[in-house]
């Protein structure tokens, strides 16, 4: 009995500490933050101030040029009509994304870091989806639609589409949230499916809404992913974590 005492108790603290001890995932120099995050946000302002210049006005006739032939031949079955409420639902679909990673990154002591590497990731994206955007210059699909009006065709905005903004940080704080989860509790099928879940509907929703083709949103996909990834990985302090997963107890290094 009191072997088996001694084995309960040690299962006990075990559960416990795996439930309530993590490693520090993340390591953020307070001094480099502030000179990338100045560095970040002056592009992503700078682009602000200068995006109009670069796009340049259109004009009737401009607009009256435009042919859906010129559309990429496999995005042009996604030359689809404005669908207001699929956009709105394209919004909560990345609402639920960034309240699943803001929770998984305040779910530790460590949460100021990991708020820094988060800001760090999403004004980055930010910048260099607002750039590719200004220099690309592509209409989005509902410009060939006749039932929108030539002020909304002529707005700046309808020459954003490449790439999604809405794709790119979907899949930035997705792939943020799936890396703190997984270095802490290893693979978790649940968690990925309800953050890259969220974050392809997000994704799906602006293509059937009509406000971006299929390869505006794989592109914004991928440059999310793959800035998130680099910046947890460069922040990765390497630390062992104790963590509790349904495959059992373990210690990662």
């Amino acid at each position: 009995m009191r072997f088996l005492s001694r084995r309960l108790s040690l299962v006990l603290f075990l559960l416990t500490l795996s439930t309530t001890c993590f490693g520090q995932i993340f390591h953020v120099d307070p001094v480099k933050y502030i000179g990338f995050i100045t560095l970040a946000g002056g592009t992503d302002l700078l682009n602000d101030a200068l995006d109009d210049n670069i796009l340049g006005n259109v004009d009737a006739a401009d607009v009256a040029s435009w042919d859906k032939d010129d559309v990429f031949i496999l995005d042009r079955w996604a030359i689809l009509p404005q669908d207001a409420q699929l956009n709105d639902w394209s919004d909560y679909a990345i609402y639920t994304t960034a309240a699943a990673t803001i929770y998984i990154a305040a779910s530790d002591y460590n949460r100021w870091d990991n708020f820094m590497v988060l800001s760090e990731i999403l004004l980055t994206q930010s910048a260099v989806v607002k750039w590719t955007k200004s220099v690309v210059q592509r209409k989005r699909p509902y410009v060939y639609d006749d039932n929108v009006t030539l002020k909304q065709k002529k707005d700046n905005d309808a020459r954003h589409s490449f790439c999604s903004m809405h794709a790119s940080s979907a899949f930035a704080m997705a792939t943020y949230g799936y890396y703190f989860t997984y270095r802490n509790f290893g693979s978790s099928p649940a968690m990925a499916t309800l953050l890259f879940g969220s974050a392809a509907a997000s994704a799906m929703l602006r293509v059937t809404s009509g406000q971006h083709f299929p390869t505006d949103v794989l592109a914004g996909a991928l440059i999310g992913s793959g800035i998130s990834y680099l910046l947890c990985r460069f922040h990765d302090s390497g630390a062992e974590s104790i963590y509790l997963t349904s495959n059992g107890i373990g210690i990662r290094f």
